[in-house]
């Protein structure tokens, strides 16, 4: 330490003399000035700054609300626009689905739509609708009067054989009735291609090019020989394929064999090898179908097993445009039905609402046939308001119709 204070001293000793002749007041004079004015300066200073903060303050404030509602409109703006696609979305959504039912649902349609690109009958699919409009349909060019069935009577002595053909958009099923002239009816199955005119009658009779008659076996059960390479386009194809050969059911067989050219089981995709195929009694509703215009024909809808009576009466006020076929019965017609077997009785309660209609022979005809489906043999209409509608003697139970759609 003492070294230091030494070297201190000596470094002062060595700086040079200052005289300086002015007294303590003056310096302290002159400091006091100085510090006087410095704070003179500061308050200059904070006189304009104090205003610039304010002023900057107001001005940013201003620059935030701007902001503000600035984002609010364009938030706004982004929700409609948002809310726009969202609403567009949820339309195309809607309209996605609504396609993918009417035209139900399913891969089952694809096919038969696969199973149409020879061009019969493409038209968009459509629900069923009950409603008056669909109710009305033009029949100018269809006598109205005419009878679309064979009665028992008119089939006393003579020899009939239906063929079951789906419709042109392959939904349902119209059975057609030909006549012999002391043909074979077995043999006959094979001729189909030849009597069905698909174009006329908007029918698709393809898939009768792949099955044929070959004989019978030693249980006297009809053997049907099919081309499976012509059976392999989906489910819509082979539930045609069982349909078109209950054309041996009406020739009073339970059931049929079938097998390939090699005389093996027939192999189909979605039901696997097949040697016998047995016919189920199916419930069914008989509606018309209108192609042409010129043309008319009783077409089946088969219904859920377990169905009542009464729930394919009113099947039958059910039109499905998108598949041209009407309802025989119009929406208006109140009807009470009592079943007691084998006579079903039909009772019109608003009688009125037919009194000029000429749908009347077609409101008989369908009940006739839908009841034979139900094992019932005769219909009692009451109520009618007449006693003759075409053939149909109404003041006696009626007998069901031997054979559908005589062509």
């Amino acid at each position: 330490m003492k070294k230091q204070n030494d070297e201190i001293e000596k470094t002062l000793s060595e700086m040079p003399k200052i005289n300086d002749s002015r007294s303590f007041d003056d310096y302290y004079n002159q400091i006091s000035k100085q510090v006087n004015q410095r704070k003179i300066r500061k308050h200059a200073k904070r006189g304009w700054i104090i205003p610039a903060i304010t002023s900057a303050a107001a001005l940013v404030l201003v620059f935030i609300i701007g902001l503000q509602f600035i984002n609010t409109n364009q938030t706004a703006d982004e929700m409609k626009t948002y809310q726009s696609i969202e609403d567009s979305v949820d339309q195309a959504e809607t309209n996605e689905s609504a396609n993918e039912s009417a035209s139900s649902g399913d891969a089952e349609m694809a096919e038969i739509e696969e199973y149409n690109q020879d061009g019969q009958g493409n038209q968009d699919m459509g629900g069923a609708s009950n409603d008056d409009e669909n109710q009305q349909f033009s029949m100018q060019e269809v006598d109205a009067n005419s009878s679309m069935v064979v009665t028992q009577d008119e089939s006393q002595g003579k020899q009939f054989v239906t063929f079951i053909i789906p419709d042109n958009q392959v939904q349902y099923f119209a059975p057609i009735t030909v006549e012999m002239n002391d043909q074979d009816p077995y043999e006959f199955f094979n001729q189909s291609r030849e009597l069905i005119m698909d174009d006329e009658w908007g029918l698709s009779s393809d898939v009768l090019s792949s099955i044929t008659f070959i004989g019978m076996n030693d249980q006297n059960i009809p053997i049907l020989e099919m081309d499976e390479t012509e059976l392999q386009d989906g489910t819509a194809i082979e539930r045609v394929a069982m349909e078109v050969i209950r054309y041996f059911q009406y020739l009073g067989h339970e059931k049929v064999a079938v097998r390939d050219p090699n005389g093996d089981p027939v192999s189909l995709a979605h039901v696997g090898e097949v040697e016998e195929v047995t016919f189920e009694n199916q419930l069914k509703a008989y509606k018309l179908y209108q192609p042409q215009s010129d043309e008319l024909f009783w077409i089946e809808k088969v219904l859920m097993n377990g169905a009542s009576i009464e729930e394919a009466i009113e099947e039958l006020k059910v039109s499905e445009e998108a598949f041209n076929i009407k309802a025989p019965v119009p929406n208006n017609v109140n009807i009470e039905i009592e079943g007691q077997d084998p006579v079903l009785n039909i009772r019109f309660l608003n009688p009125e609402q037919l009194a000029e209609s000429t749908e009347i022979p077609y409101i008989i005809e369908s009940i006739l046939l839908t009841a034979k489906s139900f094992g019932y043999e005769q219909v009692d209409f009451n109520n009618l308001g007449m006693t003759q509608v075409g053939p149909y003697q109404l003041d006696e139970p009626v007998q069901v119709p031997a054979y559908i759609n005589p062509r």
